[in-house]
């Protein structure tokens, strides 16, 4: 630590304390010396001093401190299949979960009946369970079918082992009620609902696991988009920020970053990852710091990143110089917070190199480095480990895949899968049962693919409600029928309705623009307008989001919330067909009636509005 105190360089001197407690004849420090990149080592070495300190003094807590998220990411995994109980405060990252990787590609599966890899996951995942050789024999011969299709393909199915059959037979069972309800519920009911029937909570790795499940759900909620999700770009992107918390009820053992641990205390305290350094900083285009000691108006003394790498600016250099020892000092503040967490026990895991002359040395940029001129030589003498051979390969192997190439030998690696014969105690209760679907009316001729034309039409509203219909460019439309091709076939339209498809979508979308009653839903002059609102809804089964499709309050201050419905008129009478849609819809409407009125009291009128037909056809739902 620093002797005397400096505001350019960010120093802070330690001031000498005294212990209140008394000294305990059990407190340690205890250094734990591992190879440097052998991350495998340093977390089974880190789970054993857990089960020691479990084992002798089962009442205490532990807390494992990790400067990023990066250097837990060997240990979580290892505690887990150990059993040992831990809470970790947004420590983990959902998308490396495996219940999330599960459902991200059953989620895929369902709103995209095109996207392969997703359907080959899902088959593969534990709830199906198909070996590598079945899922081979299934997908290898042709690359252009989806794999619903191969798998109605009999011929195809032959190829499969007794057991994938019966395997792929039973998925397809439970799978195909929940394809069909795509469009007719939220995004989330479709995937909870089609994991639950697929038996998702019967293969987790642990109760925590659930808790991991339903921060996927709130995820699908927030990225749903009238019950479907047509960019899964965005689905997959939006992944990476979403961070997972274990709460671990009556969880002894914690795991946080060092900055969280601030303020908090553990009878034993581990730091692993002492040996490693994060990503370091790209020079800046521009630095920049304030003179101290020059009263409240500081000097601001600014330098920019030369274009000549080997001609730096001094003064370039000399405010780089100033970052690289605030960054120092900080160091030095983290390892201080870290340390000092222990109230009996500290156990320190140093991963170090080893040169050519047999000397062990810290990683540059690492913690161990800031402590290495103290504890060098009270480091314990690293022990063997299985390090990699620095990619030298045996040569004895070189030329083994030409020798097996004309044979498919299969390494069937350890499957976790339910049983072939499991029986999920829901299999009574699927999508298509009469509690959980509405009957279809008469008048209801939708197919799949007017499924997709509804989503597609619900985001070119959204988007033009948005900019407000009075200020749309009419001449965007000119790239709506391309855009509306890519987004039908990202869902997975099939070819031979695609055309079809994309010209119910243009003529949707059109006629809206050129009804007087449609530019009036679309309109940005009334009040609290809205689109694709998500509301809490009370149904049967519990609390579910949905989403309002337009919502808006006039002048005379009443409430509108419409539904829009791309439904065509064919057959039979006109006012028939009406009234039996609102029959369907009543009860949804009365949900976001009731939702909204929760919120704000006020007059309240619900509709359905029909583009294709220029109709805006109101519902009293409490008929």
């Amino acid at each position: 630590m620093p002797a005397e105190e400096d505001a350019m360089t960010g120093a802070v001197p330690y001031a000498a304390s005294r212990a209140f407690h008394p000294p305990d004849s059990g407190a340690q420090v205890a250094w734990h010396t591992v190879a440097y990149k052998d991350h495998d080592a340093e977390a089974r070495a880190v789970l054993e001093v857990v089960r020691d300190c479990s084992a002798r003094w089962p009442e205490q807590d532990i807390g494992i401190l990790v400067r990023s998220r990066a250097h837990a990411a060997a240990l979580i995994p290892l505690l887990q299949a150990a059993g040992v109980v831990y809470a970790a405060p947004e420590l983990e990252r959902m998308a490396r979960e495996p219940v999330v990787q599960d459902l991200l590609a059953l989620t895929r599966a369902l709103v995209h009946r095109a996207d392969r890899i997703a359907w080959l996951a899902v088959l593969r995942a534990p709830w199906c369970g198909l070996t590598l050789a079945d899922l081979h024999a299934l997908a290898a011969s042709d690359h252009q079918a989806t794999v619903c299709e191969l798998i109605a393909d009999t011929a195809v199915s032959a190829r499969l082992s007794e057991d994938g059959r019966a395997r792929v037979e039973k998925f397809m069972r439970q799978m195909l009620p929940w394809i069909e309800r795509r469009g007719s519920c939220s995004l989330r009911e479709l995937v909870e609902g089609a994991w639950l029937c697929l038996g998702g909570p019967a293969v987790i790795g642990q109760d925590t696991d659930l808790e991991v499940a339903e921060a996927w759900f709130t995820y699908l909620e927030r990225m749903d988009r009238g019950g479907d999700c047509p960019d899964v770009v965005e689905l997959v992107e939006g992944l990476t920020s979403q961070k997972v918390t274990r709460p671990g009820a009556n969880a002894r053992v914690q795991i946080m970053t060092m900055h969280k641990a601030k303020g908090l205390e553990f009878d034993t305290v581990l730091l692993p990852g002492l040996g490693y350094s994060t990503s370091k900083d790209q020079r800046k285009l521009l630095i920049w710091t304030e003179l101290a000691g020059h009263g409240d108006e500081a000097p601001l003394i600014l330098a920019p990143l030369n274009a000549d790498d080997d001609n730096y600016d001094g003064i370039y250099k000399l405010l780089q110089s100033f970052e690289k020892r605030r960054a120092e000092h900080e160091l030095d503040r983290l390892l201080y917070v870290a340390t000092t967490r222990a109230r009996r026990r500290l156990h320190l895991f140093a991963a170090v190199k080893t040169g050519r002359d047999g000397n062990l040395s810290p990683y540059s940029g690492s913690l161990l480095q800031r402590l290495w001129p103290a504890v060098s030589d009270q480091l314990p003498p690293l022990e063997d480990s299985a390090e990699a051979n620095d990619g030298q390969e045996n040569d004895s192997h070189e030329n083994e895949d030409e020798q097996n190439a004309s044979k498919i030998d299969w390494f069937e690696p350890s499957l976790y899968r339910l049983p072939a014969d499991w029986s999920s105690p829901l299999s009574g209760i699927g999508a298509g049962t009469e509690d959980s679907t509405p009957q279809r009316p008469e008048f209801d001729w939708a197919s799949r693919w007017s499924m997709h034309v509804g989503s597609v039409v619900h985001l070119w509203l959204e988007e033009i409600a948005r900019e407000g219909v009075e200020r749309f460019d009419r001449s965007r439309l000119a790239n709506l029928h391309s855009s509306a091709s890519r987004l039908l076939t990202r869902l997975g339209t099939p070819e031979q309705d695609l055309r079809r498809a994309t010209d119910r979508v243009v003529e949707a979308v059109e006629a809206c623009l050129d009804d007087e009653t449609g530019r009036w839903l679309l309109s940005s002059s009334h009040r609290e307008a809205a689109s694709e609102l998500a509301v809490d809804t009370l149904s049967k089964t519990g609390f579910e989001v949905s989403r309002i499709d337009r919502c808006f309050v006039t002048e005379q201050g009443e409430r509108w919330i419409v539904d829009y419905k791309t439904s065509t008129h064919e057959g039979a009478g006109l006012t028939e067909f009406l009234e039996s849609e609102a029959t369907r819809y009543r009860a949804q409407l009365r949900r976001y009636r009731d939702a909204l009125q929760s919120i704000e009291p006020m007059p309240t009128r619900t509709a359905l509005y029909f583009p294709l037909l220029r109709v805006l056809h109101e519902v009293d739902v409490d008929a």
